[in-house]
């Protein structure tokens, strides 16, 4: 029964914090949120991302990612789990999830803004949304004048 087993869509990826099927269905959330095709360095980022979180609110995530996965059945009528579903029903269902009872939009919106996060992070995305970048660069942030200023401020100690 084809249902029973989700379709490997990420290539062999050494992750610490997600097992490969919670990997296939954070891509597959992904690919719906951000419409991107290729997920796996943006599912690599999120999971280096997610080290950095309190055990418990990666197993919350865990769970988040569960339920997204066993629930198409009970709340949108389709009989697969969601990696399995149509890009218009994985939609469909990323709505519904939007749209849906007190308890599911907080998942939605934590979904959204891990992807949001991982997709944004990278340069080449940001024109997509007008975004052209900060005003100032990383390497001329702080000049040399000033770095010689608080450095007699604090004391010869920078």
């Amino acid at each position: 029964m084809r249902f029973l087993k989700s379709p490997r869509k990420i290539s062999s990826v050494n992750l610490k914090n997600l097992s490969f099927d919670q990997a296939q269905v954070l891509a597959a959330v992904f690919s719906v949120i951000t419409l991107e095709a290729n997920t796996e360095a943006y599912i690599k980022k999120i999971d280096l991302f997610l080290s950095s979180l309190k055990k418990r609110d990666l197993l919350e995530l865990k769970l988040a990612l569960f339920l997204v996965e066993h629930t198409p059945i009970f709340f949108h009528g389709f009989i697969n789990r969601f990696t399995e579903l149509s890009l218009e029903d994985k939609k469909t269902c990323m709505k519904d999830w939007q749209n849906g009872a007190a308890w599911r939009w907080p998942v939605f919106v934590a979904l959204k803004e891990l992807c949001y996060f991982a997709y944004y992070s990278e340069e080449k995305n940001w024109e997509k949304i007008g975004y052209s970048g900060p005003l100032v660069s990383q390497s001329n942030f702080v000049s040399s004048a000033l770095d010689s200023r608080y450095e007699r401020f604090l004391g010869g100690s920078l």
